[in-house]
């Protein structure tokens, strides 16, 4: 038994991985219910119907290679749209034009005024708290209240 993933469509692998093992027909019943449903909720997000058949896709191959444990669990359709949520997220957030940097090095008059800015907000700050303070600590009042 070969343990390469089968090339072709997603229709052809997923036949291909029924007839390794894993086909006693309740994926496929799976699939069938809830493909259209995935498709749906990436394309509302997404808003492109092909990118959304490959998330749904993406969706049920993730499925695919959690189904020992996801068969047998009543909640695989909360989960099936949940995971295809989350990729269909991603997609969206990798699409993002990164925000443009528009600036001009700081000359050294601003790096000064800005230094001294600083300087002038720390020094305004009650004395306990100007100094550095190690991640879960709190003072000594607010240990003994």
């Amino acid at each position: 038994m070969s343990t390469n993933p089968p090339e072709g469509s997603f229709l052809e692998v997923m036949t291909a991985m029924s007839e390794r093992g894993r086909g006693d027909g309740r994926f496929e019943a799976l699939f069938d219910e809830h493909f259209a449903r995935c498709v749906h909720v990436a394309r509302r997000i997404v808003h492109d119907h092909q990118v959304a058949e490959e998330l749904a896709a993406e969706t049920f191959a993730r499925a695919w290679a959690r189904w020992p444990r996801l068969g047998h669990d009543e909640r695989a359709a909360g989960w099936l749209l949940r995971v295809t949520a989350n990729l269909a997220i991603d997609v969206t957030r990798k699409r993002r034009a990164p925000p443009a940097v528009v600036g001009v090095a700081p000359s050294s008059d601003d790096s000064t005024a800005l230094h001294l800015a600083l300087v002038a907000a720390l020094q305004s700050l009650p004395r306990r708290q100007r100094g550095p303070s190690p991640c879960g600590t709190w003072p000594t009042s607010a240990r003994t209240r």
